[in-house]
């Protein structure tokens, strides 16, 4: 039951941005890409998890592993790429230099994510910064509490 939670927990507040997007813009391009930003944003971490499973050639493929997130801890580091305040904010600047206004809601839906992640994940108020991780060179102790 918690493995369909993990699937499913970006859901409610993405399709909520869904609909307020589609309200306001009409365009089922945004509204595609707001569900892509806002739930799909997991996806990296397939590249955590990857190096578990090279780093442990033995261990077969387990999505029961992959959604408990213990390939973390066994990892000692935390990638998770896509998972950073910075993107939204270079997103939002593209979005305004470019008079794509519309498509602040795909930054919103991004940023949701990453609060409901920083605030739900018991991680230090930095983790969810790219630049920190990479200063401190991804290490899992100085990202979680």
């Amino acid at each position: 039951m918690k493995n369909l939670y993990l699937i499913l927990e970006h859901l409610p507040l993405t399709i909520l941005i869904c609909i307020i997007a589609f309200l306001k813009t009409a365009q089922l391009e945004i509204v595609f890409f707001v569900l892509i930003f806002g739930w799909l944003l997991d996806i990296d971490h397939i590249i955590d998890y990857s190096i578990y499973l090279y780093r442990n050639k033995k261990i077969k493929i387990s999505l029961i592993f992959f959604f408990s997130g213990k390939y973390f801890k066994k990892n000692k580091k935390i990638f998770v790429f896509l998972h950073s305040y910075e993107i939204p904010l270079f997103l939002n600047i593209i979005f305004y230099s470019t008079n794509n206004y519309e498509y602040i809601f795909v930054s919103i839906s991004y940023l949701v994510h990453i609060l409901q992640d920083q605030f739900t994940n018991n991680v230090k108020p930095f983790s969810y910064f790219l630049t920190y991780r990479l200063l401190i060179n991804f290490d899992l102790k100085k990202i979680c509490r």
